[in-house]
């Protein structure tokens, strides 16, 4: 299921929620409403889900943020670089 912001950002990007920003190309994650984080693939499987998506946020800097759902990794837009 979708909130109505999410199916309106939804609409403006052939019925799926995006994966990063435009302009920018910053990465999105998204949140259901239990708070969960939800990496894109798994946001835009809503119909399986048991919770409402109901808000989209961008991770400037978290390199341990993970999807509840498929444990990947919410890639940061600004993360430490490897060494």
């Amino acid at each position: 299921m979708l909130s109505a912001k999410m199916q309106g950002l939804a609409s403006g990007h052939d019925g799926e929620l995006p994966s990063h920003t435009f302009p920018g190309a910053y990465p999105l994650f998204y949140i259901d409403s239990s708070m969960r984080a939800l990496c894109p693939d798994c946001a835009n499987k809503h119909e399986q889900l048991d919770n409402e998506v109901i808000e989209f946020d961008v991770n400037w800097e978290n390199d341990s943020l993970y999807c509840d759902i498929c444990n990947e990794q919410i890639v940061p837009a600004y993360g430490e670089d490897e060494k």
